[in-house]
């Protein structure tokens, strides 16, 4: 903003003619400054003179006025002194004339000490002296003598003065007659001077005021006359420098108008709310971005309290805590410490939350405060879409770790159950059916097949999604699962299934989906054994973000939504957070694992999809899948490519490090008609085929074993001419069975059946094989 601008020849030249005038005034309004005091003065101090001459007569006649009815009383207490024959009368008698008598002396004293205000300025009469101490008044002798009398007569005895006794007659003359003249005397001479001196006092003041006038017409001769030029010849330049400092006003007016006009767009610009509130925490101004995030027109805004824009008080401090805002920032309390977040409320009672800075400032001289406000719905919302991915990365990180446990387990105790497993089956073989023997080894083969099935989990849990992926049809899997767990449901449960889109597919695997859906539904149905309810399962399609893409509409992908729903008893929040723990379970003992959920959990995790949980008590429970969708080109991949067998010579070699696992694998295959021989470890193995001269139809190998890799082996293997291997492992491999150069990968523990369809799937045994017992 510019400043006005001074002319040299305007401004200068009023500055000095009014600093000329000032002076000039200065001289002319001292000394009528100083006559008009003098004036002044003169007539306040006369007329407290006359006032206080006034109290001084008036005083003069009261103090006479009293003596007289003193003296007149006193006639009468000596008479009843007189009169009185007992010694108790007369003494108090006698007390009452004592005390009068000292009334009047102190009165007479006082009256003696009167004396007019204006004795300084007049000489005192000097007839003064001769009233209170000469003849012929004397009123000082009087009054003695009238006292001196009084008392000479208490002195006499009683009864010796009667009526016509000489001294009481002297007395009563004195009281009534010289006394009286002379206390009349007195009030006569103070009237007459006081009149006296009140008429000096006004030709004094008279003096005063003439020679003030008298001074005052030379002043205004002398002095005034030119003051008025001066005057107007300074207001007309005045009135020059006026017209031009109008002219710079107004251009300067249109400044700060253009001024508040680009302040006001920039406000208007800024996404947040900015408001003006004055001391009493009432709102003042208001920008468009406040309207548009509390729903408040700016003109309705002004003069409320800024409380209407806050859902409860600012202050964290226990002693502030829930004051309204207007009040904190009246009583200037702990509001202007922050920024803070908290919660705004909008026009139609909608809260929010905000982010709250307060700032004390001047404007136009007047103490305010600017209150900026910032919407942080969106930036929430991103905060809890974070959360929940790092919750969802910690979760991940915990499965995986306790995957890595549990995936070392399986694999010990798949080579444990492989020969309990593989014997089972070769006992149920042997054994008459229906006899003893034949049902207790089923009791062994039916726990076996139990603990493998644990196993099994456990190495889905430590080793998700290492499977081949594909596209799946949504609605069969669903199907499927529905139609596996109807006939089991308690009947007091109700399932139904919403419709799902035509065509919907994921990318995964069929199975492994029917699993996860199985395990829901059956986890609802448990939820509702005891009361019965219903059971939902929903398919849709919905948008979520891809944490794979940055930003933007490429930041979202299309995904199948599948729920599972029941209105059971619901979980508590203690239990919700903790469904996906490995183990975890609230299941009696005996009826749960504790690690469908977790498997789960690691299945739909690896195919980029997540799982998520909602309940609470009393309202039921919800599990909600969200899975990409498969490409309209995608396939399933596959171990090997099937092809025509070559001639079957039935010889094959087993390489396993565990004497157990590796003894069985051999019976189960020479119960299915190979010739086989064994190795226990990788060195042995390749001794064994540089040995021979032919080489074996199959290579049964583990995945993992002393001596070298499996790869190595493999690559031998083949150089030596054997056609097809068959990769075993306690480890869910899958895929990198293939890539390793198996055709084919059976996972521990071996059972007959699931060995015999192996070679099946290698074309070591033709399709018609028959197989026992398939688990």
């Amino acid at each position: 903003m510019s400043a006005i601008p001074s002319s040299p020849t305007g401004l200068e030249e009023v500055r000095l003619s009014s600093a000329a005038l000032a002076r000039r005034l200065t001289l002319l309004y001292v000394p009528a400054l100083v006559l008009l005091a003098l004036l002044a003065s003169t007539k306040f101090i006369t007329t407290s003179l006359v006032v206080e001459a006034q109290e001084v007569f008036a005083e003069v006649i009261n103090s006479a006025g009293r003596q007289r009815m003193k003296s007149q009383r006193l006639l009468v207490l000596v008479h009843d002194y007189l009169d009185a024959r007992d010694e108790a009368t007369r003494s108090d008698r006698r007390a009452a004339v004592e005390d009068l008598i000292d009334r009047m002396l102190a009165a007479h004293d006082r009256l003696l000490g009167l004396s007019l205000p204006l004795a300084p300025l007049v000489e005192p009469s000097t007839d003064l002296q001769r009233l209170y101490r000469q003849p012929p008044h004397a009123l000082d002798l009087r009054l003695h003598g009238y006292i001196d009398r009084a008392r000479a007569l208490l002195d006499l005895p009683a009864g010796s003065v009667g009526p016509d006794d000489p001294a009481w007659e002297d007395l009563r003359q004195t009281g009534t007659g010289p006394l009286l003249e002379a206390l009349e005397a007195a009030v006569q001479f103070y009237e007459d001077e006081a009149e006296r001196n009140l008429a000096v006092v006004r030709q004094v003041e008279l003096a005063v005021w003439l020679v003030t006038l008298l001074l005052l017409l030379v002043l205004a001769v002398a002095v005034f006359r030119p003051m008025v030029g001066l005057v107007r010849r300074n207001t007309a330049a005045s009135e020059q420098v006026e017209t031009r400092l109008l002219s710079e006003s107004a251009r300067q007016s249109q400044d700060i108008a253009d001024e508040k006009s680009r302040n006001a767009a920039i406000l208007d610009t800024v996404p947040d709310a900015i408001l003006t509130l004055d001391q009493e925490g009432r709102i003042t101004s208001a920008n468009r971005a406040t309207e548009t995030m509390f729903g408040w027109d700016a003109a309705a805004l002004d003069g409320q309290p800024f409380s209407v824009l806050i859902a409860g008080g600012l202050a964290e401090d226990a002693g502030e805590a829930g004051r309204p805002p207007d009040d904190l920032l009246r009583s200037g309390g702990g509001v202007r410490r922050l920024p803070r977040e908290l919660e705004g409320r909008r026009r139609n009672g909608t809260p929010f939350p905000v982010d709250l800075t307060v700032t004390a400032a001047r404007l136009g001289g007047r103490s305010v405060h600017i209150a900026m406000l910032r919407d942080l719905t969106l930036r929430r919302a991103g905060e809890e879409r974070e959360a929940a991915l790092r919750g969802q990365l910690q979760q991940a990180d915990k499965l995986r770790t306790v995957g890595t446990l549990a995936g070392g387990i399986a694999h010990d105790f798949n080579n444990v159950l492989t020969p309990i497993l593989g014997y089972a089956d070769l006992l149920l073989s042997s054994l008459p059916e229906g006899s003893q023997d034949h049902e207790d080894v089923e009791v062994i083969h039916r726990a076996a097949r139990r603990a493998r099935d644990i196993v099994a989990q456990m190495l889905a849990f430590s080793r998700p999604g290492s499977e081949a992926l594909g596209p799946v049809p949504v609605a069969d899997a669903v199907a499927e699962s529905v139609k596996l767990l109807r006939s089991s449901l308690p009947p007091t449960v109700r399932l139904t299934v919403g419709p799902v889109p035509p065509g919907l597919r994921i990318r995964g695997d069929a199975g492994r989906l029917q699993q996860v859906l199985v395990n829901l539904i059956k986890n609802a149905g448990d939820a509702l054994q005891e009361e019965g309810g219903r059971i939902a399962v929903d398919v849709g399609i919905v948008l979520r973000p891809d944490a794979t893409a940055e930003g933007g509409e490429a930041g979202m992908r299309r995904c199948a939504a599948i729920t599972v729903t029941d209105d059971g008893p619901g979980m508590p929040d203690s239990v919700c957070s903790r469904v996906f723990e490995p183990f975890f379970t609230t299941k009696p003992a005996g009826r749960g694992t504790g690690l469908g959920l977790s498997v789960a959990y690691g299945i739909i995790s690896a195919w980029g999809g997540d799982i998520a949980v909602r309940s609470a008590p009393g309202e039921g429970t919800t599990f909600t899948i969200h899975l990409p969708l498969a490409g309209d080109d995608g396939t399933a991949s596959v171990a090997g490519e099937e092809s025509v067998t070559p001639a079957f010579r039935g010889a094959a070699l087993v390489v396993d490090d565990d004497p157990d696992v590796r003894i069985v694998a051999c019976r189960l295959l020479r119960r299915l008609g190979l010739e086989v021989a064994a190795a226990a470890d990788i060195g042995e193995a390749l001794a064994d085929l540089e040995r021979r001269g032919l080489p074996p139809d199959l290579l049964l190998t583990d995945h993992s074993m002393p001596g070298g890799s499996v790869r190595q082996l493999i690559a031998a293997a083949r150089a030596a001419g054997v056609p097809r291997v068959i990769q075993m492992s306690g480890f869910e491999l899958g895929v990198e069975a293939g890539q390793i150069g198996a055709d084919v990968f059976v996972r521990k523990p071996l059972a007959l059946a699931s060995l015999a369809d192996a070679l099946i799937r290698a074309g070591v045994l033709p399709q018609e094989t028959i197989r026992h017992n398939p688990t």
